[in-house]
């Protein structure tokens, strides 16, 4: 009689199991520390005894962090970098130079640029906010109050410089539907347009007039600003790329012209657009061309 020997799996085989099976051990020994830290360490914070005065603390550091995490989010929707970085990725594509520049260098310019525009707003904002808010001249919450006038003034401003309050009048309609309060005349302050927590009627916007944006909550400026810089970045991308399309469609004629259909144009065309971009100053022309398009 013959014995049946089951058949074994490859050593190589059983060593690549051995592996995975320490590798998952220690990731679910990591994941379980890691967890068992972010549980433990803020119960025991807070069963710790304290007084109001250190919740409060506890609290408003809380407050602190979760701000900063929505900082680069702020700084890309609510300044000039989100109109930028569309502008010079428009650029890029009409280069037809895949990956060149790179994104790094993309941001880093938008971000730069963003600074640049935005410096009138950053010296108003340090002037009526930060700086009297570090001399104990105001609270947190008046310097918030005075921080946010700049910024929605700059937002405004922008809306402003669209051909139409399209923008505007859509999310008008839309914070409207959610029967918000109603402004009283108090409520308004004629100088500026500010409100206090309320949203102004149809007969009051008119009556105000130019300053009738900025009566409006952020919740309404915020998204219209947005709408507003994707439609202008847009606009500005085609004349950006209007002149690499003309290169392109000139290559083309010439390819078809010599009888080389299997040539692509864009391999031809690329060498020549980087050097027309270089020879004209492209850089500076875009940068100057997406500066001007700003109000002050």
């Amino acid at each position: 009689m013959t014995s049946v020997v089951a058949p074994t799996a490859p050593e190589p085989e059983l060593d690549q199991r051995v592996k995975l099976r320490k590798q998952l051990r220690s990731s679910a020994i990591i994941a379980l520390c890691s967890l068992a830290f972010l549980i433990i360490f803020p119960v025991a914070a807070w069963s710790a005894p304290k007084d109001d005065a250190q919740v409060d603390s506890l609290i408003q550091l809380a407050l602190y962090l979760g701000g900063l995490s929505l900082l680069p989010f702020a700084v890309m929707t609510l300044t000039s970098f989100l109109r930028i970085v569309v502008v010079l990725s428009f650029l890029r594509s009409g280069l037809g130079a895949q990956n060149v520049p790179p994104n790094i260098v993309i941001i880093a310019l938008a971000l730069f640029l963003s600074l640049f525009v935005m410096g009138p707003t950053i010296d108003a904002i340090n002037k009526d906010a930060l700086q009297p808010y570090q001399n104990d001249k105001i609270s947190f919450e008046q310097a918030v109050v005075a921080a946010k006038t700049p910024l929605k003034g700059f937002m405004v401003k922008q809306i402003k410089g669209s051909n139409s309050r399209k923008e505007i009048a859509t999310f008008y309609k839309l914070a409207k539907d959610q029967h918000p309060i109603p402004c009283k005349a108090g409520d308004i302050d004629r100088t500026t347009g500010a409100t206090k927590n309320c949203l102004i009627t149809e007969q009051q916007f008119e009556a105000l007039g130019a300053k009738a944006p900025a009566a409006l909550p952020l919740r309404v400026i915020i998204p219209s600003f947005i709408i507003s810089e994707l439609k202008k970045a847009f606009i500005m991308g085609f004349a950006v790329l209007l002149p690499f399309l003309v290169i392109d469609m000139v290559i083309s004629n010439i390819l078809l012209s010599l009888g080389m259909f299997m040539l692509p144009p864009v391999v031809i065309s690329l060498p020549f657009k980087i050097l027309l971009f270089v020879l004209a100053g492209g850089w500076t022309m875009v940068v100057e061309f997406i500066v001007k398009g700003f109000n002050y």
